[in-house]
């Protein structure tokens, strides 16, 4: 359960109007992810990717070998990407953790 502040930031994320284009307009993101959920045709994926793209230049310019390493560490590092799926085509809308959440939430909702 989310404490007061947790639910604070879940709202205000949620809450937060953007142009989606056509044909959804000015939404706010929970809108949206409602809209979506009720057209049955999307769902969530997630999975690790590389926190930045590789820059051969910026690597070979580096002066020590010590800044290499930390940049290749850094790069090494995968994190989580989440994203919603549209079925029947390989395209795909990456959202934060929140709206993940907030669209998974909307599937168990009545579900023991």
């Amino acid at each position: 359960m989310a404490t007061a502040m947790q639910q604070g930031r879940i709202d205000k994320v949620l809450n937060t109007k953007m142009n989606f284009g056509d044909p959804f307009g000015i939404l706010t993101k929970r809108d949206w992810l409602n809209q979506r959920f009720e057209s049955g045709n999307c769902y969530t994926e997630t999975h690790s990717i590389h926190p930045f793209t590789w820059s051969r230049v910026k690597y070979n310019r580096m002066d020590s070998q010590k800044e290499q390493d930390e940049y290749e560490r850094k790069y090494n590092l995968m994190v989580d990407s989440y994203n919603l799926m549209t079925k029947g085509c390989n395209s795909f809308t990456q959202i934060t953790k929140i709206e993940f959440d907030y669209f998974n939430s909307l599937n168990n909702v009545g579900q023991p």
